[in-house]
């Protein structure tokens, strides 16, 4: 029955400090998915998994958007596109029902690689969950180079990752 409530299981041969422990814990973890971020990038699948996110996810999240720019020229005008990109994102977030107050975008310039200054954003920002869209790269390119969603998933940890393609 508690499972079906979503409620934690607890054993009534367990002592009063450890079911106390337990729900420290599983409060803590709730608290944790609570975190979700939303990596970007100029892609068209990038956006359908903002808008599928956004009815995957629910109310009550603190969502950020972020957006690694992988340009070396021209940094204004990439860092204005992007922005426009991302507040289409927000609007895709907002008509699935999520709160504008509980969403923020956030652009970072490329420093050691895409996924690895991704990964550097969610250990900073102790993120519960990750969600990618998968890049459409060719498969060649991916078996010889790997790809951004497959190193992200890992090297993440700590959260979970969604990788929606």
């Amino acid at each position: 029955m508690c499972v079906i409530k979503d409620e934690p299981v607890m054993c009534s041969r367990w002592n009063r400090f450890k079911r106390a422990n337990i729900e420290i814990q599983l409060k803590q973890k709730r608290t944790m998915w609570n975190k979700v971020l939303i990596a970007v990038d100029d892609s068209e699948s990038s956006l359908e998994a903002v808008e599928y996110a956004g009815h995957m996810i629910g109310r009550e999240q603190e969502i950020i958007l972020l957006s690694i720019l992988d340009t070396e020229h021209g940094i204004e005008t990439a860092e204005k596109k992007r922005s426009e990109l991302l507040a289409q994102a927000k609007g895709h977030l907002q008509r699935t029902g999520i709160n504008e107050t509980d969403i923020q975008i956030k652009i970072a310039r490329k420093k050691n690689g895409v996924a690895e200054d991704i990964l550097e954003e969610v250990k900073k920002g102790e993120y519960g969950s990750i969600i990618l869209g998968k890049s459409s790269v060719s498969r060649a390119h991916q078996l010889l180079h790997g790809s951004i969603s497959n190193y992200i998933v890992a090297h993440a940890k700590d959260c979970g990752v969604w990788v929606i393609d």
